[in-house]
């Protein structure tokens, strides 16, 4: 009899404890997520555009500057054009300073920064130009892939744009 309590015994244990994994639900899944949704080919994007006027100086200062003239133009779509405005010491606006250290040179470049936006892009390459009076115009290649933001920077001193992503 002793035997046959026992034997009973180690058979419900295992059920008891499936009967109380089943109460609980299923248990966390692993593996992909959910896929996402593909953004459309012809979805405008966007250019956000900074050109960093070079100053003289390598500490931060109260930016002025004139205003500037933005083209973004391209076969894929309509130019647009846009003008920053003047920059005034009531502005506010602080130049932007960065250090580095080249095979033990250190040099340190101040740019205060004037920006616009473009909406409404087709996808594909864009040429965004920046000119101002006193200032060279410069420009810089910008891929829009649709449905997305890309970030362009620009340079009065002739280092070269740069783009993200």
């Amino acid at each position: 009899m002793r035997s046959q309590l026992k034997n009973s015994i180690l058979t419900l244990v295992p059920i008891i404890g499936l009967i109380g994994l089943w109460s609980c639900g299923p248990g966390p899944t692993t593996g992909p997520g959910p896929t996402p949704t593909p953004v459309p080919p012809n979805t405008p994007g966007s250019i956000n555009g900074t050109l960093n006027m070079k100053v003289s100086g390598g500490t931060s200062i109260t930016c002025t500057g004139p205003a500037v003239t933005w083209t973004a133009s391209s076969p894929s779509g309509s130019p647009q054009t846009k003008t920053s405005p003047a920059i005034t010491t009531s502005d506010n606006v602080q130049s932007q300073c960065s250090t580095v250290n080249i095979e033990g040179t250190t040099s340190t470049s101040c740019y205060c920064p004037v920006q616009v936006s473009f909406f409404s892009l087709a996808p594909g390459t864009w040429t965004v130009q920046a000119s101002a009076v006193g200032l060279s115009a410069v420009s810089c290649s910008v891929k829009v892939k649709p449905g997305q933001t890309t970030v362009t920077n620009l340079f009065t001193d002739g280092s070269p744009c740069t783009t993200f992503p």
